[in-house]
């Protein structure tokens, strides 16, 4: 999928981004946070699920139009 393999550690100059504690965060889901899981699947599902399916991929804004 990629040429080379990712940095094991994190380059320099790469931008991160820290929100506060507390900062609401916005997402748009059939379900309800609390039967949320972060467990795989056994396949990918969504755009950014690895192929492996091993982690899932949850997306989020600081705004409700961004959600």
């Amino acid at each position: 999928m990629y040429r080379d393999a990712f940095p094991a550690a994190r380059p320099t100059g790469l931008r991160s981004r820290r929100l506060p504690v507390g900062t609401e965060f916005w997402r748009i889901d059939a379900e309800p946070p609390t039967s949320w899981t972060w467990e795989g699947f056994a396949a990918p599902r969504h755009r950014f699920d690895p192929a492996s399916g091993a982690f899932r991929t949850r997306y989020a804004s600081r705004s409700i139009a961004g959600a």
